[in-house]
């Protein structure tokens, strides 16, 4: 794969991996914030939150690894290389 090819990949990686940690953190400050509003709110935020997070770390791990194609992670785990070709995360500095 070109290095254009790479870096979009790993372009891709870094915005799942934010989106995924960051959705769920606003989430849960959210709900926070507004348990002095509402008393149903909270818990809602906080449900979806969770949801958000399951879902979104799911999105987040099944990335395809640039070289092979396959899953980046093995499941419920963040290698630092490919589960399937041994790809290192170091490539994602490679102009």
């Amino acid at each position: 794969m070109a290095g254009k090819d790479y870096a979009a990949a790993w372009a891709d990686y870094k915005k799942r991996r934010l989106i995924a940690y960051l959705v769920p953190a606003v989430l849960l400050l959210l709900s926070w914030w507004i348990r002095d509003y509402s008393h149903v709110a909270p818990i809602a935020l906080f449900a979806t939150a969770v949801i958000a997070w399951l879902g979104l770390q799911n999105w987040y791990e099944r990335w395809p690894c640039p070289r092979c194609g396959k899953r980046f992670h093995e499941p419920g785990k963040v290698n630092q290389t490919c589960a399937s070709c041994g790809l290192d995360k170091a490539t994602m500095r490679v102009p």
